[in-house]
């Protein structure tokens, strides 16, 4: 079962693993869990557990709480032009 919460957050390590420039599978084989665990993650229909997170984060290289960090961005284009006006 997704919820809004797990989508936004999936959206967010979906971004973050690729500003790193890795694919699914690998950061899913540097996590050492399933490419399909870590795409039920990026979707919004499974979670990671902690020792995941905290994996994600030292692989991603950002602090924990910065996964948890995100605005409500609906699609790629809006989360690129958030990018550009950032900038």
């Amino acid at each position: 079962m997704s919820s809004a919460l797990n989508k936004q957050i999936g959206k967010r390590i979906q971004y973050l693993r690729r500003q790193r420039g890795l694919s699914q599978e690998k950061l899913a084989e540097l996590l050492n869990i399933a490419t399909t665990s870590l795409s039920y993650i990026e979707t919004g229909r499974g979670f990671m557990t902690l020792s995941t997170l905290e994996n994600l984060s030292k692989i991603l290289k950002v602090e924990p709480y910065e996964i948890f960090q995100f605005t409500s961005i609906n699609s790629n284009k809006e989360m690129l032009n958030f990018i550009i006006s950032r900038n």
